[in-house]
């Protein structure tokens, strides 16, 4: 019986860590987006928005804000089967970030130098009722010092502290018909439609 309660107390503290370190410094949560069938199984998609991350010396380990692509297989039909989905971070033409105001204006991106290695796409298997999540922002090393500087597939744009403007990011993810898995079996096709996701400006603090 001792050995179960310091197995359950040992399982319990190592979800918290996790828990931890994915949720700390969170901005803001989209909405899900509608949920988009593929033949029966349908997917749907939301964005959350991470502050940066800083380091325990004065550098910032992760400078920029962490950006995240969660899918979920929305299982709606008894016996579901899971759903093969393809996650292509390094293509523009699959998954397509914008920055719009209060007024539904685009933001316009700013020139930044990416030095970093892409992502390789890959594929996943969910199972009914199940959620991935990808981080889809470009890890870079911002050259302002001041403010939080989002960088994604489609743009990068920098949020002063103290901006007055409204700041809202939202994208599109889909996976044509004709691209097929290196497999050859069947991925999910569709497009989603990332609901918009406020970034809180009062949040955004100096570095």
């Amino acid at each position: 019986m001792k050995m179960k309660l310091i197995a359950c107390f040992m399982l319990v503290a190592f979800v918290q860590i996790c828990f931890g370190q994915t949720d700390s410094n969170l901005l803001a949560v989209g909405d899900w987006s509608a949920p988009v069938r593929d033949g029966i199984w349908p997917l749907r998609g939301r964005l959350l928005v991470y502050d940066a991350v800083p380091d325990k010396g004065d550098d910032i380990m992760w400078p920029e804000a962490r950006v995240y692509l969660e899918l979920q297989h929305v299982a709606d039909v008894p016996m579901a089967m899971k759903l093969s989905i393809g996650v292509f971070t390094d293509d523009l033409s699959k998954l397509h970030f914008e920055m719009r105001d209060g007024h539904d204006k685009l933001i316009k991106t700013e020139t930044v130098l990416y030095n970093g290695v892409l992502p390789d796409p890959f594929s996943a298997a969910l199972p009914p009722d199940s959620t991935l999540r990808v981080r889809v922002d470009r890890e870079i090393r911002s050259q302002t010092p001041d403010g939080l500087m989002v960088c994604v597939p489609g743009g990068a744009w920098t949020i002063s502290p103290g901006a007055t403007d409204d700041y809202y990011l939202l994208a599109t993810f889909s996976h044509p018909t004709n691209n097929p898995s290196g497999l050859n079996y069947h991925l999910w096709q569709g497009t989603l439609q990332l609901p918009k996701v406020k970034i809180p400006v009062g949040k955004i603090r100096r570095r």
